[in-house]
Formats: C-alpha cells, sequence, structure tokens
C-alpha cells in the first residue's frame, strides 16, 4: 500500500506545482484551466489525460472545484485507508480531506 500511497503523493506535488507555474501571472489564476489543460500543455504527464480513469485505482483527478485564488485537486475511487494517508499527509500543510475514497487538496 505505501507504494501506491507515494505515488499519489507524488501526483500531487507535481500537479500542485504545475498549476502553480502556469497559473502564475493570470488573472483568471486556477479558475479556467483543468488537469487536461496541464497534460496537454506539457506541465504533467500526458499518461494524466483528461483526468478521467487516469488515477492509481481507475479513478479521475479533478481541479474542476478550483477558483481564482485556489487550486482545489481531488482523486476519486482510492481505498480508504490509502486515501486517509494521503489526506493525513498534506492536512499537515493545507487544506486537506479524505471521504468516501476521495481525496481532496486545497492549496492557495
Amino acid at each position: 500500500a505505501n507504494g501506491k500511497e507515494q505515488k499519489y503523493n507524488d501526483a500531487f506535488t507535481t500537479i500542485i506545482s504545475q498549476a502553480r507555474i502556469k497559473a502564475e501571472g493570470r488573472t483568471d489564476g486556477f479558475a479556467t484551466f483543468d488537469i487536461e489543460d496541464l497534460s496537454d500543455e506539457g506541465y504533467i504527464s500526458e499518461d494524466f489525460g483528461d483526468g478521467e480513469g487516469t488515477n492509481f485505482d481507475g479513478g479521475d483527478w479533478s481541479m474542476a472545484t478550483s477558483t481564482v485564488d485556489q487550486l482545489i485537486v481531488s482523486a476519486n475511487g482510492l481505498q480508504d485507508d490509502i486515501c486517509a494517508r494521503v489526506a493525513e499527509k498534506w492536512a499537515v500543510h493545507t487544506s486537506a480531506t479524505c471521504t468516501s475514497g476521495t481525496v481532496t487538496v486545497s492549496v492557495r
């Protein structure tokens, strides 16, 4: 389980850091682009595609609820134990939750 947990942590790190780079200097911040844009434009691996069915459990990646100044990244379909541990790790530094197998990480 630890291998998969680490994969999620690494993927969240990559998505968040690359979304921050893309959003820099944009008046619309995080509000108007998504996983597919990041993937298509080379910010993250093309393996992420449009986010649907591309996480490590066959679930989705999403940043659809992001706003101008808040990036909200989620992954669904996780096993409860991995979901909880990934959320706990991120909650140390920012806002993160695990609900029904969906990890959501929010950063500014």
